[in-house]
């Protein structure tokens, strides 16, 4: 979902508003991000295009496939948990993975749909879980999810400014309701079947390897 459309939803909404006495003045601010946020995607995207570089949606080898000790990994900030066959995840990902890449791989990701993942190399996340809710490790090994995804990975690219709102109580409060109303409707918004479904194909394609 994008996150101007997250944030107005959230913060800009009569229900929104009516929950804090300073509710207008949050979504002025919120606005004005939102605005900030659009033109500063937009300028990436325009430099990206220039150089002629092309942004691969499954690049490979893949980032799940490299050892936990690898330098690429212990030098990254945060390890993000993904879903490759999620293409709304992707485009997402792909945009961390630029400005990851521009700020010394801040950033490791690990593809949760590949069929060596490994739960025990992930904080003990299980796929089941990674599926339902965003998942990423800090440096430090914690385990995190939901907004704090987003806001820690956003800091480890230099944009941290664009979550720094969810660190109000209130705001931080509405972004995960409305986060998790997004997780929840994820795979029928993308055409995808029941969790349920996936998790049967995915034990019997490890059955038949």
């Amino acid at each position: 979902m994008h996150t101007g459309a997250v944030y107005r939803a959230a913060f800009c909404s009569p229900a929104g508003v009516s929950l804090t006495r300073h509710g207008a003045g949050l979504c002025s601010k919120v606005n004005a991000l939102v605005v900030r946020h659009a033109v500063s995607n937009r300028y990436i995207r325009m430099q990206s295009t220039q150089r002629g570089s092309n942004i691969v949606t499954n690049p490979s080898p893949s980032p799940n496939k490299l050892s936990s000790s690898t330098p690429k990994q212990d030098s990254a900030e945060i390890k993000l948990l993904y879903d490759s066959e999620c293409p709304l995840c992707v485009k997402e990902v792909n945009f961390l993975r630029k400005r990851s890449e521009q700020r010394g791989n801040s950033i490791a990701f690990v593809d949760i749909a590949d069929a060596d993942y490994s739960a025990a190399q992930n904080g003990g996340v299980s796929y089941e879980q990674a599926m339902g809710r965003i998942h990423a490790i800090t440096r430090e090994g914690e385990v995190i999810s939901g907004i704090r995804v987003f806001r820690r990975t956003y800091e480890a690219i230099g944009l941290g400014w664009v979550y720094a709102v969810t660190r109000l109580p209130v705001a931080g409060w509405l972004a995960e309701r409305l986060y998790n109303l997004w997780a929840d409707w994820r795979l029928p918004i993308s055409g995808r079947p029941p969790l349920e479904q996936i998790m049967r194909l995915r034990e019997e394609k490890k059955t038949c390897r």
